[in-house]
């Protein structure tokens, strides 16, 4: 039964371990994405070309979740 505790405590820590790493590359864009909002809102023009690209930082956000798999 000892060992069935240590396995399952082990599988805990490794999954707690693995959301903690996604959680913190979700904050870290998230944190990039606010400062970029910040630069572009001091040139407010309305150019669709100066907003931030959210779907590119979306995929890269899934991209850093499927290698951490």
């Amino acid at each position: 039964m000892n060992t069935d505790q240590q396995k399952v405590s082990e599988i805990f820590q490794s999954s707690k371990e693995k959301l903690q790493g996604d959680a913190k590359v979700v904050s870290d864009a998230f944190k990039e994405m606010a400062s970029k909002d910040k630069n572009s809102k001091s040139d407010s023009s309305g150019e669709s070309s100066d907003k931030p690209n959210y779907q590119e930082q979306y995929d890269k956000l899934k991209g850093a979740v499927k290698r951490e798999e």
